[in-house]
C-alpha cells in the first residue's frame, strides 16, 4: 500500500489529501499504519482518496477506523473519497456506508511523500 500526499494538501489551512494506492489488507496494514496516522499531526482536516485501493479487507476497515477516531480526538474532520464496489461493498457490510461520503473528484496531483 501506498500513501501519497496530494497537491493541494496545505498545512496552513490544514487540509490534507492522501491518496491511497494498492491493498488495504493485513498484509500491508500494520506497515502503513503510522505513516497514515503521522498526518494527523500535521493537519485538521483530511479527505483520503480511496479510487486505487485494489483489495480493502478487516484490517483495512480498522486501519480507517483509527484514523478516523485519531483525527475525531483531535477535533478534526476526515472524509473519504471514491468508492469502488469491493470498498462500498465491505463498507454496507460493517454498516459504516454513511462514514464514505464521495466528493467530486478534482484533478489533485501527486505531491508526494
Amino acid at each position: 500500500m501506498n500513501i501519497t500526499k496530494l497537491k493541494g494538501s496545505n498545512k496552513r489551512s490544514g487540509r490534507c489529501l492522501l491518496k491511497i494506492d494498492g491493498d488495504l489488507t493485513i498484509y500491508n496494514a500494520a506497515e502503513s499504519h503510522e505513516s497514515l496516522l503521522a498526518f494527523v499531526d500535521d493537519f485538521k482536516g483530511f479527505e483520503v482518496d480511496m479510487t486505487s485501493v485494489n483489495e480493502i479487507d478487516t484490517a483495512g476497515i480498522q486501519l480507517l477506523l483509527q484514523l478516523k477516531r485519531k483525527a475525531a480526538q483531535e477535533e478534526q474532520s476526515i472524509q473519504l473519497s471514491g468508492c469502488n464496489e469491493q470498498v462500498c461493498d465491505l463498507l454496507d457490510l460493517y454498516q459504516l456506508q454513511d462514514w464514505l461520503a464521495p466528493t467530486a473528484t478534482s484533478n489533485n496531483t501527486t505531491e508526494g511523500v
